[in-house]
């Protein structure tokens, strides 16, 4: 308690002497924030996990900007702060690994950029990097909290499977989440429905289908992983449902590139754990494969979206569009080491879309380059190489295995899709579950038996 009491004080301190910024009421809720901080500072495999569930099923678009600090309210803002005396708790654990350092040269070259090209660049730079030290920094520590991590996981699939149900409604075009509040900080952009093919896509709290179904995708990655490594038939039945209905929310997405990430993480991570898996397993795993493409309409969706993805469509203009965005990265004009200045000082994706001719940016590397110059677009791509290749360990936990697979799935996928949302957030919490997990595996190469033996335990589920 003493380690979180030295955090909470600062903590309360600095929310004391915001009280000319922030009304009365956010002090005395900030105030209240930070004394449940140090009460659930002793439990993180308990505080974590709720963490988790509820960046998830809160949309960003709830949140509240501060006004003249250039910072926003939005739940992985609210979890850093609630979970920094834990965090703090569990420093002792931690060791710098080669991934911690190429994040932390990201961001200060990406806050480098905000600054030096944006008229708001101080505050953008601070809103932004606060974002990625509440998510990777915060969940990076407790990630290393023995049997953590799969919990973590079960979060992130029990989520999911809670996030179904308002997609769901939501094919009857009725979101629970848009109306809940008041349209504000982002939520005229986010709190609306998009459609394909004269169909609802689903979206949840998410706020946009594609990051919804990248949330998705390893989500189905995950449960299956679980249902394959717990030891009962209640547990493992739970969990292939939520794997099922899961997998069919992400068809009702829509999004073409979703699907491809859930396709390829689960056919590699099946190659890579094949020989551990029990004969009962693999039948029921198959058995409800099999359900999912004989009951739902799986496979006329995926033949749509094929089809339409040719031809004079829509959906196939939006698939050559989202190559025109891809070209800026070739495109020497733009060639920058920290971004482009501009006088515009609204939101970075609309200065980028003026300065370069784009509708939008679609394309998470075409806006790191732009927005940020080639040293944040190569740092970016060099924390992706990393990823992609820490599945192919040997002697990883299932669970551990299924999540750095995903992650390096999400990670192409990219290539056409921006980090928006609370998929950002949840997209750098998996990057520090995935140091977390280097970090283990050196600590277990230097020990004089160096058997690699995972610390996530199997009875946490």
């Amino acid at each position: 308690m003493k380690r979180a009491l030295v955090v909470v004080a600062p903590l309360a301190v600095f929310v004391l002497a915001s009280g000319r910024v922030l009304p009365p009421l956010a002090v005395v809720v900030a105030l209240l924030a930070v004394a449940i901080a140090a009460l659930i500072a002793p439990y993180p495999n308990v505080a974590a996990p709720l963490a988790i569930v509820f960046i998830a099923c809160v949309p960003v678009y709830w949140g509240r900007a501060i006004g003249g600090l250039g910072l926003a309210i939005i739940p992985v803002t609210i979890v850093g702060v609630m979970l920094l005396p834990a965090a703090v708790r569990e420093g002792w654990r931690f060791r710098t690994v080669t991934l911690d350092v190429l994040v932390g040269i990201y961001l200060v070259l990406r806050s480098l950029s905000f600054v030096l090209n944006y008229g708001s660049g101080l505050g953008a730079a601070v809103g932004y990097s606060s974002r990625i030290v509440a998510g990777y920094g915060v969940f990076r520590l407790l990630s290393l909290v023995p049997g953590i991590r799969r919990r973590l996981a079960l979060a992130v699939v029990v989520a999911g499977g809670l996030l179904t149900i308002p997609a769901y409604l939501e094919l009857s075009r009725r979101n629970p989440f848009f109306g809940a509040v008041k349209p504000s900080f982002q939520a005229d952009a986010w709190a609306r429905p998009e459609v394909r093919l004269g169909t609802v896509r689903v979206e949840a709290s998410f706020g946009h289908p594609i990051p919804f179904g990248m949330f998705l995708a390893i989500v189905v990655v995950l449960a299956v992983a679980l249902a394959v490594s717990v030891r009962h038939g209640r547990q493992v039945i739970a969990l292939l449902v939520i794997a099922a209905t899961a997998a069919v929310t992400l068809l009702n997405t829509l999004s073409r590139g979703p699907l491809l990430v859930a396709g390829a993480a689960l056919v590699v991570w099946v190659l890579l754990e094949v020989r551990l898996m029990s004969p009962g397993r693999v039948a029921a795993l198959a058995a409800v494969l099999v359900g999912v493409l004989v009951l739902t309409p799986a496979l006329s969706i995926v033949d749509t979206l094929w089809t339409a993805s040719s031809g004079d469509t829509h959906e196939a203009r939006s698939a050559e569009y989202r190559l025109e965005v891809a070209s800026v990265l070739f495109d020497r004009s733009q060639f920058s080491l920290l971004g482009r200045e501009t006088t515009d000082s609204g939101e970075v994706s609309r200065a980028v879309a003026q300065r370069v001719g784009l509708k939008s940016i679609d394309n998470e590397y075409a806006i790191v380059f732009v927005a940020g110059g080639l040293l944040s677009l190569l740092s970016f791509a060099t924390i992706g190489l990393q990823v992609l290749r820490l599945p192919f360990w040997r002697g990883l936990d299932p669970v551990d295995r299924a999540w750095m697979v995903a992650l390096g799935a999400s990670f192409l996928n990219l290539a056409t899709v921006a980090l928006l949302t609370q998929f950002s957030d949840l997209f750098w919490i998996s990057v520090a579950v995935a140091a977390a997990i280097v970090q283990e595996r050196q600590s277990q190469a230097t020990r004089p038996s160096s058997q690699f033996v995972t610390t996530s335990d199997a009875s946490a589920v």
